[in-house]
């Protein structure tokens, strides 16, 4: 059981794609690591799963 699953995720602004299709099961006592250019769309991921941006698409599952 994932403390964390994100299925198919989609976020864009207008016709800008900044998340497209991403899925991820975290487990408990993983560790996980965001890493990536500036603008690549880790901090706008972030605020996804915590709510405050709603997807375009997809499912997050917060256990």
């Amino acid at each position: 059981m994932g403390i964390l699953s994100v299925e198919n995720l989609s976020y864009h602004i207008a016709q800008k794609e900044i998340i497209k299709n991403f899925s991820l099961n975290v487990k408990k006592g993983e560790i996980v690591t965001l890493f990536g250019p500036s603008g690549c769309g880790k901090s706008t991921f972030l605020r996804v799963i915590s709510g405050l941006l709603k997807p375009n698409d997809g499912k997050i599952k917060n256990m």
